[in-house]
C-alpha cells in the first residue's frame, strides 16, 4: 500500500528511479513531508522532528522500513525493504 501511494504522490518514474539506483535490498526515497504523510496514513507511525532513528513493519506484507538522519549537509532518505 505505501508504496503505491508514494508512485502517485511522487510519480512512477520517481520510483522506478529508486529502483534503479538501488544496490541492496533497500529503496532508499528521499524524505520529504509528504513521505511522513504516507507512513501516517499507511502505517499509523507518527514521527516526531527529533527523531533521529525509526524502524517498523508493515503489517501486511511485513515490509520493513527504516528512517535515520544522515550526516550533516546530506539528504535524509527513508529506506524501504524489497
Amino acid at each position: 500500500m505505501f508504496l503505491a501511494a508514494y508512485r502517485i504522490e511522487h510519480s512512477e518514474q520517481a520510483l522506478k528511479s529508486a529502483i534503479a539506483n538501488s544496490d541492496t535490498d533497500f529503496l532508499a526515497l528521499p524524505w520529504d513531508q509528504s513521505i511522513h504523510r504516507l507512513l501516517i496514513k499507511s502505517y499509523g507511525c507518527r514521527l516526531d522532528s527529533d527523531v533521529y532513528f525509526f524502524e517498523g513493519t508493515c503489517p501486511e506484507c511485513l515490509g520493513k522500513f527504516r528512517y535515520e538522519e544522515a550526516e550533516q549537509d546530506e539528504p535524509f532518505y527513508l529506506l524501504f525493504k524489497i
